[in-house]
């Protein structure tokens, strides 16, 4: 199914909107580029009960970390779309409020590595929605996020892309 979702390029047709590109242009300030960073997500459903739906957003956190922090020097944006209906029960995208200021301290080694320690980030900071198709999530590169657990019966979908303005220079 990943597959047939890249075959596809469903970023294509935002790449190709006037609207998506008057939107990228005010973010930006004038040009910007697409990264070669699409990713799409098929998360797959947890094997738990579905009691865990009433659990807070910080207690389902997969993997905390800042899409940033391998290149702190490149300014971009990381814009998040729902493929399908997303809810509580089926997870979704959680953010850390207000945390994005500066690049935070990753692991550099072990099972987690390059994600944050779930104790850097107290849990009220944690937030998330219900998301539909048509729904735009942007996050600045610096923003701690986070998939949380799938505890549905079906997988999740979703699609990530990076712009940076065209300025923007990678640095190594």
């Amino acid at each position: 199914a990943r597959a047939d979702l890249e075959m596809r390029k469903p970023w294509r047709r935002l790449h190709a909107s006037p609207a998506v590109a008057d939107l990228l242009k005010a973010l930006f300030g004038g040009p910007y580029c697409w990264l070669p960073m699409v990713t799409y997500r098929m998360e797959p459903p947890l094997a738990c009960s579905r009691d865990g739906q009433n659990r807070a957003p910080s207690d389902r956190l997969t993997r905390i970390h800042q899409d940033g922090f391998n290149n702190p020097h490149l300014r971009f944006l990381i814009f998040w779309l729902p493929l399908m209906h997303i809810d509580g029960l089926i997870g979704g995208l959680a953010l850390a409020e207000n945390h994005h200021q500066a690049i935070l301290p990753h692991q550099t080694s072990g099972p987690d590595k390059f994600g944050i320690r779930r104790e850097t980030i107290p849990d009220q900071a944690w937030a998330s929605a219900t998301f539909d198709v048509g729904d735009l999530v942007v996050l600045h590169r610096r923003t701690p996020h986070s998939g949380l657990t799938n505890l549905s019966d079906r997988y999740r979908l979703s699609i990530d892309f990076r712009i940076a303005p065209e300025t923007s220079q990678l640095v190594m």
